[in-house]
């Protein structure tokens, strides 16, 4: 399904425009770099992500002004700390015998929570999310939030949890840029997630959903591609089903709870740097719902890969793992908010794992107070105060807003 079938979504979506004044959007990025992400954004075959895109009353944000955070929500704030934390805070003793939860890097999680899906090994790309918010009777409907207050909760050791959920049709997307050799950004795919009552619907658009249409581009924007030798190397593999390879991707520091099994097809250097930014500023994105990149029999691959420094992906990408629908993402989203515990029973740092109502990029805290600890930090971040608000079931009504149940499991 996707994200904008719905007429009455889309009207609410972009309703944004009739919000009042005194409810405008922030911005956390600097003037600066928010001018670097527009100036590379791409175009978008479908009208209403196009409008979010370039929409003032979108809210942009990458991992350097919403630093990725979870929160210690069990303990008294003395003896046990309570609060919030960047993710990479707690690394010495969340896990004793060793920080399962961790990528080699030791400043994230492991798969699959601590990247972008299918960027945990990219090491030339650039992510930035943003956030649009639905707006009803001229005002912005703001994110939900509440606390759990609870000092003798979970057998005396004190309960002190926030939550959050967004309002039906608020859109959560990212943007995941490649970088060429001089560190220029040039779009690669965009990914929105949209919020209905009872969940979310996923898109991803990309400039070459399948890998025919990609070998058409190259033909059409280099007629004399066959007498190159790389460009003549990459037609060949794009129009070869047999050049698909197997691929596995586990999570054994989650026990386990995600393993991807498919196939790969790793395209070769286009050796045409232009040509690349040139596909990739001048390619409409389209949606790649129910697309397969490459069929060959019943083996299957959603994406392209590549070992390549500069490409239509990021290096080392294994997207193509992953299927471009709602089930296959929320394997991973579902688990926004759980407790770190249920995942592995050592854990000693009783936190939950970022996110919440499904999303893991947003956080509303003041990420000022960091610093503090032992007691609890957690303040509504001042520039996000008017899109979060603490949650009034008079002025958040059940039409918009509505918390989504936990899969059974983990």
């Amino acid at each position: 399904m996707n994200c904008f079938a719905t007429r009455s979504l889309v009207a609410l979506i972009l309703g944004g425009a009739a919000a009042t004044a005194a409810a405008a959007t922030p911005q956390l990025l600097s003037p600066a770099k928010l001018a670097t992400y527009r100036a590379a954004l791409p175009h978008v075959a479908d009208a209403a992500t196009e409008a979010i895109l370039r929409s003032a009353d979108t809210l942009w944000y990458d991992h350097e002004v919403m630093i990725p955070s979870y929160q210690d929500s069990v303990g008294d704030g003395s003896f046990l700390p309570i609060g919030a934390r960047p993710n990479n805070a707690g690394k010495a003793i969340i896990v004793p015998e060793g920080q399962k939860f961790f990528a080699d890097d030791g400043e994230t999680w492991s798969f699959p929570f601590g990247h972008t899906a299918g960027t945990d090994d990219a090491d030339n790309i650039q992510v930035v999310d943003f956030l649009r918010l639905p707006a009803a009777n001229g005002r912005t409907l703001p994110v939900a939030y509440w606390t759990t207050d609870d000092a003798g909760g979970l057998g005396g050791l004190g309960l002190h949890q926030w939550k959050w959920m967004y309002p039906v049709g608020t859109v959560i997307g990212e943007l995941t840029y490649v970088k060429d050799r001089a560190g220029a950004l040039f779009p690669a795919e965009l990914r929105t997630r949209t919020r209905f009552a009872d969940g979310w619907r996923v898109d991803a658009f990309r400039p070459f959903p399948t890998a025919a249409s990609l070998a058409a581009a190259v033909q059409s924007k280099r007629p004399q591609w066959a007498a190159n030798a790389a460009l003549s190397r990459l037609v060949a593999q794009l129009d070869a089903p047999g050049t698909l390879t197997p691929m596995t991707r586990e999570s054994p520091g989650f026990n386990g709870v995600v393993t991807l099994t498919g196939y790969q097809d790793v395209i070769p250097d286009f050796g045409d740097e232009a040509l690349v930014k040139e596909l990739l500023t001048t390619t409409t994105f389209t949606s790649a719902i129910g697309s397969v990149w490459k069929a060959d029999g019943n083996k299957l691959t959603y994406a392209a890969s590549t070992r390549a420094a500069f490409s239509i992906v990021p290096r080392n990408y294994f997207a193509g793992l992953i299927a471009v629908d709602d089930e296959s993402c929320n394997r991973c989203h579902s688990e926004a908010g759980r407790s770190l515990e249920s995942f592995e029973d050592a854990t000693v740092l009783y936190g939950d794992l970022w996110g919440e109502d499904r999303i893991f990029s947003f956080h509303p805290y003041d990420q000022t107070r960091f610093g503090t600890f032992n007691q609890d930090n957690r303040q509504v971040r001042p520039e996000l105060r008017g899109i979060v608000e603490r949650y009034d079931p008079s002025k958040h009504p059940a039409q918009y807003y509505r918390q989504l149940d936990r899969p059974t499991g983990h």
